[in-house]
């Protein structure tokens, strides 16, 4: 166990008895330890520091990666090791420089680089990870991991969104995937993982090999089950409750890295989030009752409007887009697309 997700986890108020006493060995091993643990609590409640997605993991991570970024100036940032006595005093003026001390210096045994791969809307990324495994993530997704694997029991990464992976086999050290809600571990395999925020559930599609399945509230320790090829998990994120079916052929949960969207039967709601993550635009629904279709159709390289044309023929949709409006900044808003 990890000291850094330790402390991730009792930020996040679900550590357990074990987390506290490896917290409470650490504070003990030196007399600064227990300030480094104050700034990280501040650091916690910044919105600009704290991360979108709400696991302890994406918190220690990204900050290890954000405020490292901000602090590049390593050399620099050594020699004011001795403001952690006046960290009480100043700690808003340095909250940046230390926690980035705290971070890189929590443990020598942990000193790990990460990266961060953003996608935004509307695009598909490919990255190739440092041990050779092949991810393709889909529009609106954030990938974070280590620069190098080297020294660690585990490939460890967190996905916010919807990433294809194709893992290279190492049967030392498995490949893990942390999600805000659920783990997937695995040795060497091609499986799909789906985990947006603003789903209603994370799914697992395993195209070959063998995935198991992690619960994230135990650190990722708990096995929840074992998935074969051609099987699908879904995990309802608000009765946090799993099931497991196999679907033989699983091309359409993956037809979006070929840039395809294969509905069948898909409820509304689903349909919308996927347009506005494709199109980077809002949307607005004026009549719950468009909520109740369902769509089956296949897009490939549609416009908006073409997109939305064909859901008015295959349901009685009526739309409209809303340009988007120059601000003062110069920027310009998301087109919004109205329905009803």
């Amino acid at each position: 166990m990890k000291l850094s997700e330790s402390i991730g986890r009792f930020l996040w108020g679900e550590h357990s008895s074990r987390d506290n006493e490896l917290i409470e060995d650490w504070k003990s091993e030196n007399e600064n330890n227990s300030t480094k643990l104050e700034i990280l609590k501040y650091a916690f409640k910044k919105d600009t520091v704290k991360p979108q997605v709400d696991t302890p993991v994406f918190f220690i991570n990204r900050l290890k990666y954000n405020v490292g970024q901000v602090s590049a100036q390593e050399s620099r940032i050594k020699r004011i090791n001795w403001y952690w006595r006046a960290a009480s005093i100043i700690i808003l003026p340095i909250l940046s420089v230390l926690s980035y001390i705290v971070i890189d210096n929590m443990l020598n045994s942990e000193m790990v680089s990460y990266a961060s791969l953003n996608v935004q809307n509307g695009i598909v990324s490919e990255v190739l990870l440092p041990d050779g495994t092949k991810v393709l993530l889909n529009s609106g997704s954030t990938l974070i991991y280590p620069t190098s694997f080297k020294g660690q029991t585990s490939r460890s990464v967190e996905l916010q969104g919807e990433g294809y992976f194709e893992v290279s086999t190492n049967k030392y050290k498995p490949f893990v995937v942390k999600t805000s809600n659920i783990g997937v571990q695995v040795l060497g395999t091609t499986f799909n993982v789906k985990a947006y925020d603003n789903d209603p559930d994370v799914s697992i599609a395993l195209i070959e090999g063998s995935v198991k399945l992690l619960g994230y509230k135990c650190g990722y320790t708990k096995d929840l089950t074992i998935l074969k090829p051609g099987e699908l998990a879904s995990l309802n994120k608000k009765q946090n409750r799993l099931g497991v079916k196999f679907v033989g052929d699983l091309s359409r949960k993956i037809s979006w890295k070929d840039g395809k969207i294969i509905f069948d039967n898909e409820a509304f709601d689903a349909v919308l989030r996927q347009m506005s993550r494709k199109y980077n635009v809002n949307y607005i629904i004026k009549d719950k009752k468009v909520l109740e279709y369902r769509i089956t159709a296949t897009f490939m390289h549609e416009t908006l409007d073409e997109y939305l044309e064909k859901l008015a023929i295959s349901s009685p949709l009526q739309y409209e887009i809303k340009k988007s409006k120059k601000q003062a900044d110069g920027s310009y808003t998301r087109k919004t697309v109205i329905v009803r």
